[in-house]
């Protein structure tokens, strides 16, 4: 079985899934594209990661505001920290 560097959760249509790659960028990209994703967690898939709630292994997280990052985030910052914000490059 191939190993891959990062690993990025999601839910789309109430069903979860997983995209694994060994370019982060490119699995936030993927994800961006995809229709009706509702929440998503990018991990670094290192030695030791067997949980999605290991903040250890969270790289960035984004979601509409009620799943497992957003609420631990209200009191924790460190995880609101991680939350993923689009940057927008603006051209004149």
């Amino acid at each position: 079985m191939k190993h891959y560097a990062f690993e990025l959760h999601y839910t789309a249509d109430n069903c979860r899934s997983v995209l694994k790659g060994n370019n982060k960028h490119r699995l936030i990209s993927d994800i961006l594209s995809k229709p009706k994703v509702s929440e998503w967690a990018l991990y670094t898939n290192g030695s030791g990661f067997n949980s999605t709630a290991q903040e250890e292994y969270l790289i960035t997280w984004f979601d509409s505001g009620r799943n497992y990052f957003s609420n631990r985030s209200v009191n924790e910052p460190k995880i609101l920290a991680k939350k993923y914000k689009k940057v927008c490059n603006l051209i004149d």
